[in-house]
């Protein structure tokens, strides 16, 4: 009797598991999108539009966040953040805009979890103005 029931609960938490890990990677399929500009943390920055989009583009390549598309000519980069223990995924967009005179750029991050009310794993916004600081000293 006790060896059906550690099966029973067994193929129970496979099952349960197998739900949580489809759900996860069904919010991922949800294309991140550009809708929250206006609504993030931003920057500006006393450098020349195509050094800040370097910047950030390096930046990006060294986080955790896969880059999903970037439009230099838009100024406008989605990437994402896949599911982990601590949270079904995150979106990311990022905004470069010349700001007025030659070597003014401002830069928008808009960081959104994949499902709503789940806690961020990491704070992205900070996160890449805080690289960006670094980088264009």
């Amino acid at each position: 009797m006790q060896h059906i029931v550690k099966i029973f609960t067994l193929l129970s938490l496979i099952l349960f598991l197998n739900g949580c890990m489809t759900m996860g990677q069904e919010m991922l399929k949800r294309e991140p999108s550009f809708s929250g500009k206006g609504t993030g943390q931003f920057k500006v920055y006393e450098k020349a539009y195509d050094t800040t989009w370097n910047a950030v583009i390096e930046v990006m390549k060294k986080s955790k966040l896969q880059l999903i598309t970037q439009n230099r000519t838009s100024g406008q980069i989605l990437a994402q953040k896949g599911m982990s223990a601590f949270s079904y995924g995150e979106n990311v967009a990022i905004f470069v805009e010349r700001q007025g005179s030659e070597l003014k750029t401002r830069v928008e991050v808009v960081s959104e979890t994949v499902m709503p009310g789940n806690t961020p794993s990491e704070n992205w916004e900070k996160y890449i103005l805080k690289e960006l600081d670094v980088k264009l000293r």
